[in-house]
């Protein structure tokens, strides 16, 4: 299946690195607070997807290979020094504050005497924007790690997020620097092609520890296994080594059985988020209440599905636990709060602003505030999930309407994700893999529609009737409205036709209540929607769905039912709206057709 995909961005190095320094002037001019500690964790981590992009460009221009260079070794030291400013300031020490923050300065400030290139890709790392991974988790693993031995251990961090995270674990060790490294090639299969001399380095003949430091592992685990591999090729006795991953799991399935031997020998140090945040200093608490400006308690973890519980449904939905935000319900004076985990890093920052500006438009539960990470909304306890096949079907589509026409001219993006080529790949892979159908026809037809593909905007993504609340004064709100665009998927911003499409599948729109949608939407954004496109992203919609949902089946025994039936649903829709004639099906195929087909361009 293809569903997944790392988006990219290209960013002007000179001025990011101009604008980090600035942020820290701001960091220095703060007083201590959740606040300030929010701005710091964001910079640190936008530092961080900075740094990748100039170490993955250092690796590129020496053939794919990991190297040790006077700029890899600056940012190293640049993103050291910013992890000891975190430590810092978890640590609540001002004189420490002072000279962590001095020291990052200075690092920084000969960050902008070196010759970088103009610009770089830079990738937001998937455990930082959707995981819930945090640096302080990262910074206990050190603390652990320079107790449990004898003296400061090599560190290795495995990008893109590894070389962060191996800051934190370098700095809470007492490591003087650390090395980062890119594992390359089949994700079932990773290896590593890195310099002899760094390899030397690595794997000098003494008893240092060394700390192997990523946020998987995930179904293969091939990232720490070839790391692992290497040194052990080269004399490093598995006795030294320790991993530090993002979670206690073992390797997933697809994982090589001499790694599943090594993974469960080997030292594993690994410190959750339940720890850190939810332990008996009740930190999540506190952080909440400080951004509310009044006391929080804690008194649900709606994660992975169990939000279910908080509202009353016909049919729990199917969920994909795995992949959910965080989410904790709190009480206040005031009422109900619901913190949901929105990311760190710029792009999440830009996310919760885009909330605010739907809660503002009346779209949205009213954001109370964001702190660390999580964003405050009022949670309607009142409010019934709705009935899109109910008797207010009609309000509900005409405020669908509103809702995506206001996002279309609210929220334009600066780019495109999946190109149309590569949406028409994804279905054609998606459909053979699920039901052995081979359909070629889409990448003509995406050919043909090249050039009209809109204007990119920052799409719902995620239109399912679950997510609707009705209040009882009548009002309609959207939940979990504003990040699925970034999310780890291959998708990114598309034209508000993509939109459209899902809400004709979520909700079986007929071609009356599909016109009645797109007039609502062109009146409440000022702008045609392109009915061709539209009918191309159909199906394109259905076997992202498909794949997505056929993930989550084979991840999660306990929700297969419930799943199966999201997945007969968008393979319905794909035999609706793909045309079964010719040489595109194999023989002895057949589906149900109807009127929306595809549209034959001229």
């Amino acid at each position: 299946m293809l569903v997944y995909g790392d988006q990219e961005d290209i960013v002007a190095v000179l001025p990011q690195l101009r604008r980090l320094r600035d942020r820290l002037v701001q960091a220095a001019q703060r007083p201590p607070s959740a606040g300030a500690a929010s701005d710091l964790l964001d910079l640190f981590v936008d530092a961080g997807a900075l740094a990748q992009g100039l170490v993955d460009a250092d690796c590129h221009a020496a053939g794919e290979v990991d190297r040790t260079t006077p700029d890899t070794e600056a940012l190293c030291a640049w993103m050291l020094a910013l992890a000891r400013l975190i430590e810092a300031e978890a640590a609540s020490d001002a004189f420490v504050h002072r000279w962590a923050l001095r020291a990052a300065m200075a690092t920084t400030d000969l960050l902008l005497l070196r010759d970088w290139p103009t610009r770089v890709a830079v990738r937001h790392a998937e455990g930082f924007a959707h995981y819930g991974l945090y640096p302080d988790q990262f910074l206990a693993a050190g603390r652990r790690l320079a107790a449990d031995a004898a003296g400061p251990p090599v560190v290795i961090g495995l990008r893109s997020i590894g070389l962060p995270l191996a800051a934190l674990v370098a700095a809470a060790s007492g490591a003087e620097s650390f090395v980062t490294l890119r594992p390359v090639g089949d994700p079932f299969a990773r290896h590593l092609s890195v310099d002899p001399v760094l390899v030397d380095r690595l794997a000098a003949p003494d008893e240092t520890r060394i700390a192997i430091v990523d946020e998987g592992p995930g179904l293969s685990g091939s990232s720490f296994g070839a790391t692992a591999d290497l040194l052990e090729q080269h004399g490093v006795p598995r006795s030294r080594l320790v991993f530090c991953p993002g979670h206690a799991g073992d390797l997933g399935s697809a994982a090589q059985p001499a790694h599943r031997a090594r993974w469960a020998e080997v030292q594993r140090i690994v410190i959750d988020f339940d720890t850190v945040f939810l332990g008996a200093d009740r930190r999540l608490e506190r952080l909440v209440g400080a951004a509310l400006g009044a006391p929080a308690r804690l008194v649900a973890d709606l994660s992975a599905g169990r939000w279910r519980g908080a509202r009353r449904f016909r049919r729990p939905p199917a969920v994909d636990a795995g992949k959910e935000r965080r989410k904790f319900l709190f009480e206040t004076p005031d009422g109900p709060v619901l913190a949901k985990f929105a990311g760190l890093g710029s792009p999440a920052r830009a996310a919760v602003a885009r909330q605010r500006r739907l809660a503002e438009a009346g779209f949205a539960p009213a954001v109370l505030g964001d702190v660390y990470g999580f964003v405050l909304d009022r949670f309607e306890r009142d409010a019934a999930i709705l009935d899109p096949q109910g008797p207010d079907r009609d309000r509900f589509l005409d405020r669908l309407g509103d809702y995506l026409g206001f996002r279309a001219a609210a929220f334009p993006a600066d780019r495109t994700g999946a190109s149309l080529e590569t949406l028409a790949e994804m279905l054609r892979i998606n459909v053979a893999e699920e039901l052995g159908i081979r359909h070629d026809g889409m990448a003509d037809l995406a050919g043909r529609l090249s050039g009209r593909h809109g204007h990119p905007v920052h799409i719902d993504g995620r239109l399912r009737a679950c997510e609707w609340l009705m209040l009882p004064d009548g009002r309609i709100l959207k939940t979990d409205a504003v990040d699925h665009d970034r999310s780890h998927d291959l998708i990114g911003p598309q034209d508000i036709a993509w939109d459209i499409a899902g809400a004709t599948v979520e909700f079986d729109l007929d071609l009356a209540e599909r016109d009645r949608l797109i007039t609502r939407i062109e009146l409440a954004a000022d702008r045609a929607v392109d009915r061709a496109l539209l009918d191309f992203l159909i199906p394109c919609y259905a076997a992202f769905q498909l794949g997505a949902w056929r993930f989550a089946h084979d991840a999660a025994a306990d929700e297969r039912s419930a799943i199966e039936t999201e997945i007969a649903r968008y393979v319905r829709w794909l035999g609706r709206t793909i045309i079964p004639s010719g040489n595109i099906f194999q023989s002895g195929t057949s589906f149900e057709t109807s009127a929306l087909r595809l549209p034959s361009l001229p």
